[in-house]
């Protein structure tokens, strides 16, 4: 039950930096960034805000909080999440690959579509340095 404990306190924080940027973004009116910050603020506010309702609902009593453990510790279950994450991860992939197919004919600015290819290396070398860890581990 460690592990939810950390995961409370850390939605506590973010709903600290949420109300920090909203309660930000209103002193600072006059910048172009107050929407941003406030969106920003909003954003991470809502997040923990619903992860905290999880929490409390899921662990209110005894029974649910031994479910959720033994659904969280259960092999298959996890390696359910674990293939649902990679097949996420390759649509998100195919996703930027178009868009970064796509903007050129488009009139978005150069930066855009460098970010877009740093950003699409960088996941690509995150997943083979993954998966040759995780092969070396076994």
């Amino acid at each position: 039950m460690m592990q939810v404990s950390n995961k409370k306190i850390w939605s506590y924080v973010m709903l600290g930096i949420g109300i920090g940027c909203i309660l930000g973004s209103l002193v600072v009116k006059e910048s172009t960034m107050s929407g941003y910050i406030m969106g920003l603020g909003a954003g991470l506010m809502g997040a923990s805000v619903a992860q905290l309702i999880k929490y409390h609902k899921l662990f209110n009593t005894e029974e649910k909080r031994e479910s959720y453990q033994i659904e969280v510790e259960d092999p298959r279950n996890t390696e359910i999440r674990t293939t649902a994450r990679a097949r996420a991860g390759f649509y998100l992939d195919c996703a930027l690959v178009g868009l970064v197919l796509i903007l050129p004919f488009t009139n978005a600015p150069f930066w855009v579509t460098v970010v877009l290819i740093v950003l699409f290396l960088g996941y690509e070398v995150l997943t083979y340095s993954f998966i040759k860890r995780l092969n070396n581990k076994i």
